[in-house]
């Protein structure tokens, strides 16, 4: 499943925690003056770094916060010097999400902003039923100009590697170094190749190697969510090997 690429149903245009008085993102301004606040041991819980820089210390782990969400914990997506993503703590999460637009309706998976994703109740629940506790989820309130919509960020919890590079189509992506972009058209998609050996019973996954900017989703799961009939961004069907 790729990420939507404009403004809709799938991706509200809009800010986490709104805007402050000065133009800046609410969330990031909250998760600064909370760093600010903590106990040094603390800090340095969440954010080992730059300890002799404490400006430069606090702009740096809002972004290091920020990317616990859409990156995976324990790898370090930016600096080389920064400290690995640590886990989420509660008041990390973004409490809502102010959307610049009234939708008639939201997907019951959705793109945020940072490429956060969101789900609804009823994909929340389908995927923990097919894995319980691999996942992590935050609620969110979605607000639109007409409604005000409970959401759950989704922190994907599982990390692979089973892209074959190999036993795919030379035109379906490029690389750099040993990462991959993919391209999401959905002629080009359907040449990508995934081991079997290597993904295993997993059910909702992304790749180390591509990032992202792709969530992965098993046969059975895309069932489920077809059966019960929720509106999500095209998934596109890929080939095992």
């Amino acid at each position: 499943m790729s990420l939507p690429v404009t403004f809709g149903e799938f991706w509200p245009d809009g800010d986490f925690e709104g805007k402050t008085n000065d133009g800046r993102q609410g969330w990031g301004s909250r998760l600064s003056a909370t760093f600010e606040d903590l106990s040094p041991s603390e800090q340095d819980r969440l954010f080992d770094s730059l300890k002799d820089n404490p400006a430069r210390r606090v702009h740096t782990y809002r972004f290091h916060a920020v990317a616990k969400f859409r990156d995976e914990i324990g790898t370090n997506p930016y600096e080389p010097d920064d400290p690995p993503l640590s886990p989420i703590a509660a008041f990390e999460a973004p409490r809502f999400f102010e959307s610049r637009k009234s939708y008639s309706q939201l997907g019951s998976l959705i793109m945020l902003n940072d490429r956060i994703l969101a789900v609804d109740d009823d994909f929340r629940e389908i995927i923990e039923r097919f894995e319980p506790g691999m996942h992590r989820f935050f609620p969110i309130e979605i607000h639109t100009r007409n409604v005000v919509a409970t959401f759950h960020t989704l922190v994907v919890g599982q990390w692979l590697d089973s892209f074959s590079p190999e036993h795919s189509q030379a035109e379906a992506f490029t690389h750099n170094g040993d990462r991959f972009r993919l391209y999401e058209k959905r002629a080009a998609m359907a040449g990508l190749a995934f081991s079997r050996a290597a993904f295993g019973n997993a059910q909702l996954w992304r790749e180390r190697r591509i990032g992202e900017r792709v969530t992965l989703l098993s046969d059975q799961l895309h069932a489920a969510i077809v059966e019960r009939g929720l509106r999500v961004p095209r998934i596109n069907k890929l080939k095992e090997i």
